[in-house]
Parts: structure tokens; sequence; C-alpha cells
């Protein structure tokens, strides 16, 4: 059975640490249907420390189908910028943090459709698999980073869901030993 497995924000992981999940938004997040989702419409987004700065973001997609080699696309994200669509974050705001949201460029959505269609296509065929999402920010810091705690949270926003759901809230950056290192290597902006 194919499995749609949403992994990953900030250097990937935005749903690795599936405890950190918050239980309302487990509800929300289940009427996604990978499958159809409106790729158009998909929104991530993330709160961070006010000392960093976001400088882009991408996507990495990764379809793994039995008999097959895994195939691994990468698709540059773009900015949120309308206001209307950022005042939906609006109630995340804190004053030491920032916000920003990312979508998927038209040509993105279309490259997308085709990693989605051949992942349901070996769906079709029987065959085992998976399609897992992975949004990774590129990110510099603006003042000395912390080098102890890195609090952070995610947001995902579909046609399902309507509004953003956070995925992780306050989730520790420095938890994850592998991403910690990243973090404390990252550049001045």
């Amino acid at each position: 059975m194919l499995r749609f497995l949403m992994a990953g924000v900030a250097s990937a992981f935005l749903l690795q640490a599936c405890s950190h999940v918050p239980v309302t938004s487990m509800v929300a997040l289940a009427r996604i249907d990978f499958e159809k989702t409106d790729l158009s419409a998909l929104r991530a987004a993330m709160r961070f420390p006010d000392n960093y700065r976001a400088r882009g973001s991408r996507m990495v997609v990764k379809i793994i189908i039995e008999g097959a080699p895994e195939a691994r696309d990468e698709f540059a994200l773009e900015a949120v910028n309308d206001p209307d669509e950022l005042m939906q974050l609006a109630g995340e705001g804190r004053p030491d943090a920032r916000l920003a949201a990312f979508r998927l460029p038209a040509e993105a959505v279309v490259r997308f459709e085709a990693q989605r269609k051949r992942a349901l296509e070996a769906r079709k065929e029987k065959r085992k698999g998976s399609l897992s999402i992975a949004l990774e920010p590129d990110f510099c810091y603006e003042k000395t980073p912390p080098r102890d705690r890195l609090l952070f949270s995610t947001y995902l926003k579909t046609v399902e869901t309507v509004r953003y759901v956070p995925i992780l809230r306050d989730f520790d950056a420095f938890s994850q030993k592998e991403y910690g290192e990243r973090l404390r290597a990252m550049p001045a902006c």
C-alpha cells in the first residue's frame, strides 16, 4: 500500500517528531487527501526566533517504489507575501519571533503532480512504496544564534484544512543532534 507521509520542516523535521504534533491538529491533518489535494493551495509556514531570517525554502519530494530506484526531486518554494493570507497566522505571532509562509510556484506544481501521478500508478500496480515530503528552509542568523535551545513552530495549510494547522509547536531544534549540528554551522546573514 502506498503511504503518503509528511516529513520534515527545518532541515527535514516537519512530522519527524510525531509526539510534538498537537492532538487537535491530528484531526485536521487526517482530512488531507495527499493523493488529490490541490497542490497550488498547499502552504507551509514557520515561526522562528527573530534573530534568524528565512532566505528561501525548498521542498524535497522522495518517492520509493518497490522494484524501482528511489526518485528524488527538489522544488524551490516562494514566499507568501499576501497580507490577507498572512493574517491567518496573526494569532501565532510572538514579540520575539518571525513568521514566514511558503508555497509552490506554478511550475513546481506541475512537476510535483507528475511525481504524485507516478506514485499513484505504482499503487494501482499493487507495488509498495512511499512518497515523503520534506520542507527545508534556508536560514541565516542576524545576531549570535543560541547554542543550547532553539524553539520553532511549523504549520501546514491545504484545501482540506482551510486554515494553517500547527504541526509542531515550540519544538526544540537542538533536541535532534544532527539538526543541532547544522544549526550551529549556520552562516551569518
